[in-house]
């Protein structure tokens, strides 16, 4: 996962949530599509057992998608997971600045067996 957060925390850096001056003020939505669409680009990626398959923009939310994670339930209550997962993503400029608005990241995740996990925020409320 910290090999994840090495490959993405450099986009989120450079990605400017602030509108250009004369310009109408950029919506959270939009934000989040360009956010995604800066992150998008590093796609797909592997990242030891584990791939960042795809990012997607849903509303308000920045989807992650990932190949190959390892389920964490039963034994880490999703709430540590997230705390884990996140704890370096969220503190991305970007995301950071995004989160404050109101947006979320979420993980949307399969095992390596291909199982599909029930969603994660890592950030937002």
């Amino acid at each position: 996962m910290k090999q994840m957060c090495r490959i993405i925390l450099p986009v989120l850096a450079c990605v400017s949530c602030s509108a250009v001056q004369g310009q109408t003020p950029a919506t959270l939505e939009s934000k989040v599509v360009e956010l995604a669409r800066t992150m998008k680009t590093v796609t797909p990626i592997a990242m030891g057992p584990m791939t960042l398959a795809d990012v997607e923009a849903a509303g308000r939310v920045i989807v992650l998608k990932i190949d190959g994670l390892e389920s964490w339930r039963p034994a880490v209550p999703d709430e540590v997971a997230a705390r884990m997962l996140g704890a370096q993503i969220c503190d991305g400029g970007g995301v950071r600045a995004l989160v404050a608005e109101g947006a979320q990241v979420r993980i949307d995740a399969t095992t390596p067996a291909g199982e599909q996990l029930a969603p994660l925020i890592v950030c937002g409320a």
